[in-house]
C-alpha cells in the first residue's frame, strides 16, 4: 500500500479490493500469455525437433543445445511477461485510485489446460518411441 487514503476510500472492504486485485491480475497475465504460442512458453523436445529437423541420433547433442536455447527464450519471454504484467497492475492500480503499487509479478508454472493437447503430445511421444524401438530392433 503507497496511498493508504486512497486504499481507505475504495467502496467496498479490504477483501473486496484484494479480490479485485486478484481478477485483474489473472486477467492480465492470460492476455499477455496468449500472445504466445504453448511451444514458446513451455518448449519441449519435439517442438524442436519440428522446428529444425533433427531426427538422428547423432544429432543428440546439438538437439541439446537447441533445448538449452529454447527453454533460455522461454525464459526471457516469461521474465518480460512478468514486468508486463506488473507494469499493467501499477497503472490499474493508478487509474482505479486503489493506492497500492505492484513489486513484483512471478509465474510458479505454466500448466496446459486443455486436455486434448496433452493427449496430442503423449500420442507425438508414444508415435517418436515406437519409431526409436523398431530402428534399434532393426539394428539388432
Amino acid at each position: 500500500v503507497v496511498d493508504p487514503m486512497s486504499c481507505a476510500r475504495y467502496p467496498g472492504t479490504l477483501q473486496d479490493l484484494r479480490g479485485e486485485f486478484q481478477s485483474k491480475a489473472l486477467a492480465g497475465l492470460v492476455m499477455l500469455l496468449r500472445a504466445h504460442t504453448r511451444s514458446q512458453l513451455v518448449p519441449l523436445r519435439q517442438d524442436i525437433q519440428l522446428r529444425s529437423a533433427i531426427t538422428s541420433e547423432d544429432d543428440a547433442e546439438e538437439l541439446e543445445k537447441a533445448v538449452k536455447e529454447a527453454q533460455e527464450q522461454s525464459r526471457e519471454i516469461i521474465a518480460q511477461i512478468e514486468q508486463s504484467c506488473s507494469d499493467y497492475m501499477n497503472k490499474a492500480s493508478t487509474d482505479g485510485g486503489w493506492g497500492v503499487e505492484v513489486v513484483k509479478v512471478s509465474m510458479d508454472n505454466i500448466e496446459l489446460a486443455d486436455e486434448q493437447i496433452i493427449k496430442d503430445m503423449q500420442a507425438i511421444v508414444q508415435s517418436q518411441l515406437a519409431t526409436k524401438r523398431k530402428q534399434m530392433e532393426g539394428r539388432a
